[in-house]
């Protein structure tokens, strides 16, 4: 790389969460080798649940002039809430510099992700195969928004179950936010109504 000074910001969401976590410290590993590279990490708290603590999670998003800075990474599929990306991608083309996001498609980005679908698809699989599961549940993510991956997994899952021949009274598709709090209240409700575990969750 060339001795020029880059100035790039990066939005996510939660630093204790493991994905968010992990991107930075690969991004830490990036900047540690290349000392022309400054990094400018904007993170917070924010969910989906469009509350007025929410609101003020986000507010952190305002702070960056985004026209100061070389380049932009945005953690895009911790950016839940839609109307947050939708006002960022309007930053962006007022910024006009190169910006990529991780996991959601957002307009004036390039687009990095993994293969949701067929991911989901050989998790599945692999239960059904290797551990002989044959009544499955599925907690989704979000799927109401501009964001696929909570499709996608859905689609994935249900796709391993078909071609491995799961009767369908046998699958049960929860619908979830990505949050670990809504996860423990499933299991706890599946467990106080006294419903047969499944083979796996």
């Amino acid at each position: 790389m060339d001795g020029k000074e880059y100035r790039i910001a990066f939005l996510t969401v939660d630093w204790n969460y493991e994905l968010v976590e992990s991107t930075l410290h690969g991004l830490k590993r990036y900047v540690d080798d290349h000392k022309n590279v400054h990094l400018f990490a904007f993170d917070c708290f924010g969910k989906n649940l469009d509350n007025a603590k929410d609101r003020s999670e986000y507010a952190i998003f305002d702070l960056p002039d985004l026209s100061t800075f070389d380049g932009l990474m945005i953690q895009g599929n911790q950016i839940v809430l839609q109307r947050i990306r939708e006002k960022l991608e309007a930053r962006i083309a007022r910024a006009r510099i190169p910006a990529v996001s991780i996991g959601c498609p957002m307009d004036g980005c390039t687009l990095v992700r993994i293969e949701n679908q067929r991911a989901q698809h050989d998790i599945t699989e692999h239960v059904i195969r290797k551990h002989h599961a044959r009544r499955l549940v599925f907690i989704t993510g979000i799927l109401d928004n501009s964001c696929p991956e909570a499709r996608q997994r859905r689609d994935g899952f249900m796709d391993a179950c078909e071609e491995n021949r799961i009767p369908r009274e046998n699958i049960t598709v929860i619908e979830g936010d990505w949050r670990n709090v809504t996860g423990k209240r499933i299991a706890e409700d599946w467990l106080e109504k006294g419903k047969k575990l499944p083979d796996a969750f």
